[in-house]
């Protein structure tokens, strides 16, 4: 019976060595990269029925968005994750264009919206709201570099340096940098060509 006590014992102790074993061998998820996400809004649309959207509220227009680096999450994942979170039922509302990149058409119910037309003197006209995204991030030396062009949300790659190119700054551009944030700024703008 002694002996049998002590065989069942180091069984035992050699089950729970081996059990131990597996579990601390079990690959965990491992988040080791993040990016803070800020959403601004410099002009609402005159419509009220914009203004009426289900928006965070002000204490809420910043979120972490923390991701693995080994699951190639761009800034398209960052926005929509942290926008669902900050708002439920409204969240973001991306497209996808005939080239296959993601632009954003709308976040908590703020619509992209354009108006085209002719002004007096025959030229072509557009004005209207849209979310532009401005990106921040550290170069090679640890320098903040701040990118405001338009540029899409699949485009911008987080936890790997990234070069940023702008066609019409050829002089400052390329920027070669980590994104640490990335801004979503609701703005107001016209033009006429």
């Amino acid at each position: 019976m002694k002996t049998l006590k002590r065989m069942l014992a180091v069984m035992l102790a050699v089950v729970m060595m081996m059990g131990l074993g597996v579990t601390s061998m079990a690959r965990e998820n491992v988040y080791d990269s993040s990016v803070s996400v800020v959403y601004e809004v410099q002009k609402y649309p005159d419509s009220s029925k914009y203004q009426q959207s289900k928006l965070p509220t002000a204490a809420e227009w910043k979120k972490t968005y923390v991701f693995n680096k080994a699951e190639n999450k761009t800034a398209k994942d960052a926005i929509e994750e942290t926008a669902k979170q900050l708002s439920p039922e409204a969240g973001a509302v991306t497209g996808i264009n005939k080239d296959g990149d993601t632009y954003i058409d709308s976040i908590f119910t703020l619509p992209t919206i354009n108006n085209y037309g002719t002004d007096e003197n025959g030229k072509n006209t557009w004005e209207g709201y849209y979310w532009k995204i401005i990106v921040t991030g550290l170069d090679e030396e640890g320098n903040e570099v701040i990118f405001d062009s338009p540029v899409y949300a699949n485009k911008i790659p987080l936890g790997v340096e990234h070069e940023f190119t702008n066609e019409y700054d050829t002089t400052t551009f390329p920027i070669t940098c980590t994104v640490t944030k990335i801004t979503m700024q609701y703005c107001y703008d016209s033009m006429s060509w």
